[in-house]
């Protein structure tokens, strides 16, 4: 494929509205620029468009579900969606823009799941995640994971000197706004798994810190304590909280309590609600 862009498409798939759509395919792509990313496209029973490439229109989030890698050995990917209500048909795009090099592509298949009530995130793959701060940066974790295919690493290169100018000494995060807002009424906990690794010796007592928030409900920020090196399940208490429609998660670290130059790495995976 030389410079330009190129879109594969599929038929129309007709779907209900509240269960889980997941996309899986296995993608090969050695690519010098540009880019490869996946919209799964909604419409009414009419077939009119709902929602936006890459911006929420309406009760509707993004078609974007995520963007590939360049890498010279094929991968297996994973992409899962919540189908919003109204929505009648899905539309799988394959998008290559602005790319030099090649892209290949196969075993591509749209499934509907039974929904798992209990899950939040399997962390599979970071599309809908993003960071703040310089200092932050976000990968998908495949060697080193709890469950499924993938993780999220979450790094932060701490800088007591330059980062945001407005704030040198930060709070560089990793975030979440889920479309639509995630309902966690009457649930107990949050549970998750952390596999944390930093330059230092061991980790700070607050190594690094979750939030989440619900509209017109309550919040939750709760500093987290964690060992070095090892996989951890760490548990969120939420019980008599409200907490209806939580639009966003937010795990983000205090360079205050770390050195200038510290390193720290969160691998993050399988989040999921306890009844």
């Amino acid at each position: 494929m030389g410079k330009g862009w190129a879109v594969c498409e599929s038929p129309y798939i007709l779907v209900d509205p509240g269960t889980p759509c997941v996309v899986r395919l296995s993608v090969k792509q050695g690519l010098t620029s540009g880019a490869a990313r996946v919209f799964l496209f909604k419409y009414d029973a009419d077939r009119t468009p709902l929602d936006l490439p890459v911006r929420e229109q309406a009760a509707f989030g993004p078609a974007l579900v995520g963007q590939l890698e360049a890498g010279e050995q094929w991968q297996r990917r994973r992409f899962t969606k919540q189908i919003e209500p109204g929505v009648a048909y899905v539309r799988l795009y394959l998008q290559c823009f602005g790319v030099q090099g090649q892209a290949a592509f196969d075993d591509i298949s749209i499934r509907l799941e039974d929904a798992d009530p209990g899950l939040v995130d399997d962390c599979d793959e970071p599309g809908g995640w993003s960071t703040g701060f310089p200092e932050a940066s976000l990968a998908r974790e495949t060697e080193m994971v709890h469950q499924g295919d993938g993780a999220l690493r979450f790094s932060v290169n701490i800088d007591h000197e330059g980062g945001e100018a407005a704030h040198p000494i930060g709070w560089p995060h990793l975030r979440r706004r889920p479309s639509p807002p995630l309902d966690w009424t009457g649930k107990q906990a949050l549970t998750f798994w952390v596999h944390a690794d930093t330059s230092r010796e061991a980790l700070p007592q607050q190594a690094v810190i979750f939030a989440a928030k619900s509209a017109g409900g309550d919040a939750l920020s709760v500093p987290l304590r964690l060992e070095k090196g090892v996989w951890q399940q760490v548990t969120i208490p939420m019980a008599g909280k409200q907490l209806s429609a939580v639009n966003h998660m937010e795990f983000f670290v205090c360079e205050s309590s770390y050195n200038h130059g510290d390193k720290v790495t969160f691998v993050i995976d399988d989040m999921r609600l306890a009844p």
